[in-house]
């Protein structure tokens, strides 16, 4: 069987765009987590932020490793490092709040916010690739081996 054509993935545009993500979500929750906790909060607040941004990069980064197996690798490796890397995020909060004394409501509920909305653009980058991967398959800039063993040896 030949080599599968690893997929095209640009890491900068899931940086960039999490980056602009995470900004947004901060600051329309920086003024409610003041008005509730105060200076305490926002701390908590930037924290679990740069804890959910390091997950999710850090996800992106495997994601881009397996690029170069092919999409049925990318969407194997994202599905079964979901749980891994929700699982890692909360044990970096709970050495965060352990080591640090911040507000551990207000951390936790952060991160789970952060953390949902940046695995959410980071699962539409994932589809955005494979969509343009497709896009190449259908243009024929590239090929894809058959997979499935009834379409391999089909009499056409």
């Amino acid at each position: 069987m030949p080599p599968t054509r690893p997929m095209h993935i640009r890491f900068s545009s899931l940086v960039w765009s999490l980056a602009w993500l995470g900004l947004v979500v901060g600051l329309a929750g920086a003024y409610p987590t003041w008005h509730l906790r105060g200076s305490d909060g926002l701390c908590a607040q930037g924290c679990a932020g740069a804890v959910a941004m390091s997950a999710v990069l850090a996800g992106g980064v495997l994601i881009r490793a397996m690029a170069h197996a092919g999409p049925s690798t990318v969407a194997l490796g994202f599905m079964a490092t979901l749980p891994v890397r929700v699982a890692a995020c909360c044990v970096a909060g709970i050495v965060v709040v352990t080591e640090y004394a911040i507000c551990a409501e207000t951390f936790f509920i952060w991160l789970g916010v952060f953390y949902l909305a940046l695995m959410l653009r980071e699962s539409a980058w994932v589809s955005a690739a494979f969509q343009r991967d497709a896009d190449r398959v259908s243009l024929g800039e590239i090929s894809r081996p058959c997979r499935r063993i009834w379409d391999r040896h089909r009499i056409r």
